[in-house]
């Protein structure tokens, strides 16, 4: 079977616009990577298991919860509660699993597992100007 030029002409521009398409979406996925900025001293002040640290960090009016109850808009009744949870059950880690972009872009959403001696918890969290706004540590249910 002979093919003309034009088949090898189309053939070739084909192949290179699919190339760009697929160098595109890499680049794309890689600026996207980029713009979920998540203030590192969150992740650590997290892994720490440290109240202190992580409740620094709250805003004046974060909603915190946990199994055991919780606080809305209370800053000073959110660090009471996150330090009596770390009394309660000792902390080993903390695994990231997801950070998410949020609206406007200055919002931040944080997901991972809270690991004590006792349980597995899962933690959310969001984050707005590097600040945590609302912190959730549930059962984590496997």
């Amino acid at each position: 079977m002979k093919f003309s030029k034009a088949t090898y002409v189309i053939a070739i521009i084909t192949v290179i616009l699919l190339g760009i398409t697929v160098w595109a979406t890499i680049q794309a996925d890689r600026q996207r990577a980029k713009e979920i900025r998540l203030d590192q001293d969150i992740i650590t002040a997290i892994k720490s298991g440290d109240a202190e640290k992580i409740s620094a960090l709250f805003t004046e009016g974060i909603s915190f919860y946990t199994p055991s109850g919780g606080s809305d808009g209370n800053r000073k009744e959110a660090i009471k509660n996150l330090q009596s949870f770390f009394d309660q059950h000792s902390f080993v880690k903390f695994t990231q699993e997801r950070v998410m972009q949020g609206e406007p872009a200055s919002r931040t959403y944080l997901q991972g597992k809270l690991v004590t001696k006792d349980k597995i918890y899962r933690l959310d969290a969001s984050i707005y100007n590097n600040k945590i706004e609302q912190l959730d540590i549930s059962h984590l249910e496997e």
